[in-house]
């Protein structure tokens, strides 16, 4: 993959390292580690409304197991959500 398609991604900061006393810690190694990000990277959460649903318990264990795993890899997640159902249920209520 070529690098300027990632250029986007990319940016360019200047920072000042201090050590505690407030003077520069020049020539000092230092380790970067980013701790949070501004974009959702998820996929469909279906698991979850199964996992919550079952009344089986091996079949819940497994399904935890996979929502933990799953849980450190997204930090977003769509629930199946189908407007039809809800409209129908709405106009029962309603009628």
């Amino acid at each position: 993959m070529s690098t300027e398609r990632l250029t986007h991604r990319k940016a360019h900061a200047r920072l000042r390292i201090l050590r505690p006393d407030g003077t520069p810690a020049a020539l000092q190694p230092i380790e970067v580690s980013q701790v949070s990000y501004q974009f959702l990277f998820g996929c469909g959460a279906f698991d979850a409304v199964a996992m919550m649903k079952t009344q089986q318990e091996n079949h819940r264990a497994f399904l935890r197991e996979r929502m933990e795993k799953w849980l450190r890899l997204f930090n977003y997640g769509m629930l199946p959500f189908y407007l039809h159902d809800t409209l129908n249920r709405q106009l029962r209520l309603n009628a």
